[in-house]
């Protein structure tokens, strides 16, 4: 299974939440997302990350998600 199926929830969500300058790579078996979200939504993607690796033990998942200093009370759906 590629990454980026396994991960697909999480790349959607991050899609959907638009997350700014989001960027999706995978380079030596490692997932890597970028990009600069809300606190909510960078809450949202590590729990999704943790509900397809909830002991983090894979290690195929880089995340740097900036945290956007304004907070927005939009509402996002999956």
């Amino acid at each position: 299974m590629e990454l980026k199926d396994k991960y697909g929830k999480l790349i959607q969500y991050a899609q959907n939440a638009g997350v700014i300058d989001l960027s999706v790579s995978e380079s030596n078996n490692v997932l890597h997302i970028s990009g600069k979200a809300t606190n909510t939504v960078k809450d949202k993607m590590w729990e999704i990350y943790n509900e397809t690796d909830p002991d983090m033990r894979s290690g195929d998942v880089v995340m740097d998600i900036e945290a956007d200093s304004k907070e927005d009370d939009a509402e996002v759906y999956e």
